[in-house]
Order: structure tokens, then C-alpha cells, then sequence
């Protein structure tokens, strides 16, 4: 999911003669933007039902969902042997969901093992784009300025070291996000 508006980032770049071209070079570095923040948020964006499984290392675990905040748990299954039937359903009675943080914590022990838990839910940042924007308008700037950024510097993208006659110049290879960009997702990061 894309988590800005090619409008928005357009006020922000000078656009070349070539709009269209440009247009174009701008919508697929939203799409890897977006990609790379949803990474570093280390959490989906994206609300829908999701299924994941989580390894219990200890007998009363809290887990830190992927997707939230969350909307509803679905169904929680406990199984060492990991097949999950319908006799190793973990009672809501037991178990209480934080909605927003996306944290789950048990009030019972849980057979311990690899991929021993699995959680079905919904969850997530936003249904859509318009959403995103709507509800994380920070994160959404944030990654319009991101993108604007690395439009108006994609002659010197990804480039260490420029010789010219006389001397040389060594441009750093940025491979993180622009500083008022990180301090933005920060606060929005799963730990």
C-alpha cells in the first residue's frame, strides 16, 4: 500500500519538463518508499485478517502482534505439535489484548515450542491509502518527504566518490532515511 499521494509529493519536487517520465520515476519510489517504511515500522500497514505464529519461550507470554492496532482476535490456538485443532483453542477468557499497542498477554500458561502459538486477527494501520493519510497524516508527509528527496537528488543517488580535475569530492551514500523522516517513524515503531 502506498502511504502517500502523488499530489502531495509533486507540490514538493521541482517537476521537470518531462512530466510524465517523472510522474512515473515518482510513483515507483512511492511504491519502494512505502515498502521501506512499512520495514523499518517493523509492523503491517495494511488492515485485513492475518494469521500469525510465534514461537512461546516461556510458559506466560506476552506477544507483540505484527498488525495492529487491532480490530478483533479471531481465534488463538496452542499446539506443541503445531497442528492446531480445535481442542487447543486457547479460551478469550484467558487472554487479554491491548487494541491499540497490539500487545497480547495470557493469564494461563502455554505449552512452550517453536511456532507453538498461532493468532488469527484483524488488524493493522489502515485500510487505504486515503486512510493511511487520514489517520497517520505525520508518517504519510513523512514519506512524501522522503520520496521528494531522493526525486530531487537521483543524479547523485547511490553514487561515493566524484573525481574531477584538480581534486575529487566524495558524496556520502545515504542508506537511511533523511533525519526529520527517522525521528517521524520512530514513534510508530514495533519493538
Amino acid at each position: 500500500m502506498k502511504l502517500s499521494r502523488l499530489t502531495d509529493i509533486k507540490a514538493i519536487v521541482d517537476m521537470p519538463e518531462d512530466a510524465e517520465k517523472a510522474t512515473a520515476t515518482l510513483d515507483l519510489w512511492l511504491t519502494i518508499v512505502s515498502a521501506e517504511i512499512e520495514k523499518f515500522l517493523n509492523r503491517t500497514v495494511l488492515k485485513g485478517t492475518t494469521t500469525d505464529y510465534y514461537d512461546v519461550v516461556s510458559a506466560y507470554p506476552s506477544i507483540h502482534l505484527l498488525a495492529y492496532p487491532v480490530t478483533s482476535i479471531t481465534t488463538v490456538w496452542n499446539s506443541i505439535s503445531r497442528d492446531y485443532s480445535s481442542s487447543e483453542i486457547v479460551d478469550p477468557s484467558s487472554y487479554y489484548v491491548d487494541v491499540k499497542t497490539g500487545m497480547l498477554w495470557f493469564d494461563r500458561s502455554l505449552s512452550t515450542g517453536p511456532g507453538a502459538l498461532k493468532v488469527t486477527y484483524v488488524g493493522g494501520m489502515a485500510t487505504d491509502t486515503e486512510n493511511f493519510i487520514a489517520t497517520y497524516p505525520d508518517i504519510a508527509g513523512a514519506c512524501a518527504m522522503e520520496v521528494a528527496a531522493r526525486f530531487q537528488n537521483r543524479q547523485t543517488l547511490g553514487k561515493i566518490a566524484v573525481t574531477l580535475s584538480g581534486g575529487s569530492v566524495t558524496v556520502a551514500n545515504r542508506s537511511q532515511f533523511l533525519t526529520p523522516v527517522a525521528s517521524v517513524l520512530e514513534s510508530e515503531v514495533r519493538y
